[in-house]
């Protein structure tokens, strides 16, 4: 996932969010109670081969249906592009989980829902 922020400076308080529209249902509508995707070991690059950062990128997220911070760049950070990475080359396979409770009633068919990314630019007043 790739993100370009603008100029530092002339915007502030650039995010990109995620959020689960709804719960994982099955094409009749049956939901799956209490199912959870969650991402962690989260990181940046900074997609211009240079060293700057941006401070705020959570290395775990839960994702529900409140948006949750992804990454973001306050005034003076963020110019260019920054890439968000689901975990590295040794971690990708096992940084994105769905959880189920045991618990859950269980139909055997594809449960499906969507994700929805919002990149948020502000500018500077």
């Amino acid at each position: 996932m790739s993100t370009r922020l603008p100029k530092a400076g002339t915007w502030v308080d650039d995010f990109q969010n995620v959020k689960q529209n709804d719960d994982f249902k099955t094409s009749a509508g049956t939901s799956l109670a209490g199912a959870q995707i969650n991402i962690t070991n989260g990181n940046v690059l900074n997609g211009n081969g240079g060293t700057d950062t941006i401070s705020n990128h959570p290395t775990d997220i839960a994702v529900s249906t409140a948006a949750a911070n992804v990454m973001g760049a306050k005034a003076g950070e963020g110019f260019g592009t920054w890439l968000y990475r689901m975990g590295t080359k040794d971690t990708a396979g096992s940084s994105v989980k769905l959880t189920v409770p045991g618990s859950s009633a269980k139909e055997v068919a594809a449960y499906r829902t969507t994700l929805t990314w919002t990149l948020t630019d502000s500018p500077a007043s």
